[in-house]
């Protein structure tokens, strides 16, 4: 029996905070992509567990922002820690670009909070499962602040084709050969094969017959 409201926040705090530090970023930073997603992957959990009782004091915090106040500690202690280790990554030539560190720690903090606060309540929003979302996290964390990875390019950042599930092929010309006529020697015309119409001739005119002209004839 804890007597008050306020006693059991203060003990539920301090059970909350003793587990806090469970994975620790390495102090020379060797393999980031291995070491982010065992942290990351060890926080999440850790947030997924308490989702509840982070719930209830973000809720007390406004009849009570001293007792949630020790709350907030944790996460802040959190955050310097993935400071430290991303500007020791990026002085160890591990990671590059210009970007600021307070920023990267707090945008993959939030990604993992957000997603372990949210998963249950709007389950639409995460149709990946929750391993699979802190790994997609971390990786696009990484490339955010330049760290290569050994990761296989995807279908999806392949150049798609113009006609998708088309196949092209690169088709060569070659000129069409007609059968001849029986006893004339005249090449028969594609409308005499299939049985259509045409609107004249396409065998060349026969010796000693004068092809048909268009327009007047000239006078001697």
């Amino acid at each position: 029996h804890f007597g008050s409201k306020e006693a059991l926040i203060k003990q539920a705090v301090s059970s909350t905070n003793e587990g806090v530090f469970l994975v620790r970023l390495p102090e020379h930073p060797a393999d980031p992509e291995q070491e982010l997603l065992a942290w990351a992957r060890m926080h999440y959990q850790f947030l997924f567990s308490i989702r509840s009782f982070i719930r209830i004091g973000m809720a007390e915090f406004v009849e009570h922002p001293e007792v949630t106040m020790e709350a907030c500690r944790f996460p802040v202690r959190i955050a310097n820690d993935l400071h430290d280790y991303l500007t020791r990554l990026r002085a160890d030539g591990l990671a590059g670009g210009d970007w600021n560190a307070r920023a990267a720690a707090s945008m993959l903090m939030g990604a993992l909070f957000a997603d372990a606060m949210g998963r249950d309540v709007m389950p639409a929003r995460y149709p990946y499962s929750q391993r699979d979302a802190v790994k997609h996290y971390v990786s696009m964390f990484l490339r955010a602040i330049g760290v290569k990875t050994d990761a296989a390019p995807s279908r999806q950042s392949r150049p798609r084709a113009l006609n998708p599930g088309r196949r092209h092929s690169k088709v060569r010309e070659t000129p069409q050969k007609y059968p001849r006529r029986p006893g004339t020697g005249h090449l028969t015309a594609p409308h005499r094969l299939s049985g259509a119409t045409s609107p004249g001739p396409l065998s060349p005119p026969a010796a000693g017959r004068r092809a048909p002209s268009s327009g007047r004839r000239r006078r001697p």
